[in-house]
């Protein structure tokens, strides 16, 4: 249930603004990172929350990022020859509403008329938050959780010396190594987007989820 602002800034590219692009492939998941900024200022950095599609939204997503959008780049810069920004939206974001970015109207307005017709209640994106929230806690095992802070992970950086938190952005990182969750619990999240997609009865992004990723 990410914010729409936060959903629909997601760009598919690294550029020299935004070093870390927001569609990766994790193993044979298709996956949104997630960038979680209430804790930047503290931290430095802003936090990687990975997100694995289900498998008709990763299939979609990437036909139309590698077959769809080439053709609609060309087509922008005849329809709009010079406007630099209409194109570097086309050739960075993942998703453009013709002229411009979505933003969290768009996405309620759409939600609102579909839920009415379906649901009879217009939900928008607020109340969905709150509702998916709910589902996920009442369908959705708890071992699927990520929990980084455990207790042993903070007892055996104490013995080393040093406090869990600069354990995890000081040692044993390489410059490959996602920012955010420790990497072997990046599998840990894959999955709990597998199972909130298995209580949705939608196509799993991965049926048979790995280790190794």
């Amino acid at each position: 249930p990410g914010r729409g602002t936060e959903l629909t800034a997601m760009q598919f590219r690294s550029t020299t603004t935004r070093g870390t692009r927001n569609l990766c492939m994790f193993g044979k998941h298709v996956v949104m990172l997630r960038t979680y900024s209430k804790t930047s200022a503290m931290k430095g950095k802003d936090r990687i929350i990975p997100h694995s599609l289900d498998g008709v939204t990763g299939d979609i997503l990437l036909q139309d990022l590698v077959f769809a959008r080439p053709f609609a780049e060309l087509v922008v810069s005849i329809l709009y020859p010079g406007d630099l920004d209409i194109r570097r939206m086309y050739h960075n974001n993942i998703f453009v509403n013709t002229k411009r970015l979505f933003d969290t109207n768009d996405l309620s307005n759409e939600m609102s008329r579909w839920t009415t017709k379906h649901v009879g209640v217009p939900l928008k994106v607020a109340q969905w938050r709150h509702i998916s929230i709910a589902l996920r806690r009442k369908l959705c095992p708890s071992e699927t959780t990520a929990i980084e802070d455990s207790l042993e992970d903070t007892v055996a950086a104490e013995q080393a010396g040093h406090a869990l938190e600069t354990e995890r952005r000081v040692y044993a990182v390489s410059q490959n190594s996602l920012i955010g969750p420790a990497e072997h619990i990046v599998p840990l999240f894959l999955h709990a987007s597998g199972e909130w997609q298995h209580a949705m009865e939608t196509v799993p992004g991965r049926k048979q989820l790995s280790t190794r990723v």
